[in-house]
């Protein structure tokens, strides 16, 4: 009886190993363009201004891929990749709530001058027999030149979970990601030292 339960348990845990090893495939999950939900900020609150956009840097120490994904035991099921460049969707994040916020960005030079660093964009799985977290990170910091010489950096954090029963897809990373991007948004036009530095 005890060779038949090893037995059983070594059919189990190959069946199992040939189940995760077809669902392992990287994949590469598009971020779609960031749309502001509302210009009732401390970002809108303040005068119009024009500013010159800078460099918004991916500066991220990569050795790995921007994301990965594991089954239950730590079985890996693939590595994630994000496009557009992070560089380009923080970009489109930035102008469209300044913009929105009623302020002018562009490449020419201005007294007031805004750049920033991407130090975090990344996706990983916890898993458990049962379920996956999705957490997405993102770790941005932006800095001011104010039109009397100030300059100010500003840091922005976001985190996000989304457990799931089903496989991690990419439609669910998707979804992770982008309410990180939100998050960092919704902090962003409303931080009021940010506006400050502005004025």
């Amino acid at each position: 009886m005890k060779r038949l339960n090893i037995f059983v348990v070594l059919i189990a845990c190959s069946l199992l190993f040939l189940i995760f090893d077809s669902c392992v495939q990287d994949i590469s999950v598009e971020i779609p363009p960031h749309m502001p939900t509302d210009n009732n900020s401390q970002l809108a609150a303040i005068p119009s201004q024009k500013i010159c956009l800078k460099a918004i840097k991916d500066v991220r120490i990569l050795d790995r891929a921007e994301g990965t994904r594991e089954a239950a035991f730590g079985v890996p099921m693939g590595t994630v990749d994000f496009y557009p460049s992070v560089e380009s969707i923080f970009k489109d994040v930035i102008k469209a709530e300044f913009q929105s916020a009623g302020h002018t960005l562009t490449k020419d030079e201005q007294p007031i001058t805004l750049a920033g660093e991407i130090l975090t964009f990344e996706v990983r799985t916890d898993t458990t027999p049962l379920y996956w977290d999705i957490i997405g990170r993102i770790l941005v910091e932006l800095q001011i030149k104010s039109a009397d010489g100030n300059a100010s950096k500003h840091h922005y954090a976001s985190i996000c979970k989304e457990r799931t029963y089903i496989y991690p897809s990419s439609t669910l990373i998707q979804k992770v990601m982008k309410n990180c991007i939100n998050d960092f948004a919704n902090k962003l036009k409303n931080d009021d030292k940010l506006a400050q530095a502005l004025m």
